[in-house]
């Protein structure tokens, strides 16, 4: 499915700035920021400005085709592949890297549907959605034994798309959903 077909299938006004920024996060290998968007389409993309990159990033997170992933510093980095993985935050958050499927998969299939079932029912909310971000230091750093710690010591944020009934699941275990992958 091309761009255009994408934006309507979702119902997103299609202009020639969005369509560039869009395919531009899609061709990037890691996670930019807006502001590295701006300046990758800027040069090739008549009439664009940074805020139809920030408007643009925030109605394709609105739908699910871009992640929006927080950093430590306040911004946000940006990721066009929208399959349930995690990240790792390298530091200070400056560069996010993708975990390896299986371990990802593994982490998010381990969560307690039936907990998260009950935090919806103590809150009268129905959860959709799951976004785990964990920050951590270098080991050596690490001032408290037993600190849970990625590879490096490095924090991990990750995504997970609930069903309607993700406390229904066998077992009472969260339920992984498929999430859309942008065309690459």
């Amino acid at each position: 499915m091309d761009t255009r077909e994408l934006f309507a299938k979702h119902s997103l006004r299609c202009t020639r700035q969005r369509m560039a920024v869009y395919e531009a996060l899609v061709s990037c290998e890691g996670h930019p920021t807006a502001e590295e968007l701006f300046r990758i389409v800027k040069p090739r993309t008549e009439r664009l400005s940074r805020a139809t990159v920030y408007n643009t990033l925030e109605a394709l997170a609105s739908v699910w085709l871009v992640r929006r992933m927080p950093t430590t510093d306040g911004g946000s980095r940006y990721d066009a592949d929208t399959t349930s993985h995690l990240h790792l935050c390298l530091g200070d958050g400056a560069e996010i890297v993708n975990v390896p499927s299986e371990l990802s998969r593994r982490l998010l299939e381990s969560l307690p549907g039936d907990t998260l079932g009950r935090i919806g029912d103590a809150l009268g909310v129905r959860i959709t959605g799951l976004f785990i971000q964990l920050h951590g230091v270098p080991a050596p750093e690490a001032e408290e034994p037993g600190a849970a710690r990625g590879p490096g010591g490095v924090g991990a944020v990750g995504a997970l798309k609930l069903g309607p009934n993700a406390s229904d699941t066998a077992g009472g275990g969260s339920r992984l959903l498929p999430t859309r992958r942008s065309p690459k």
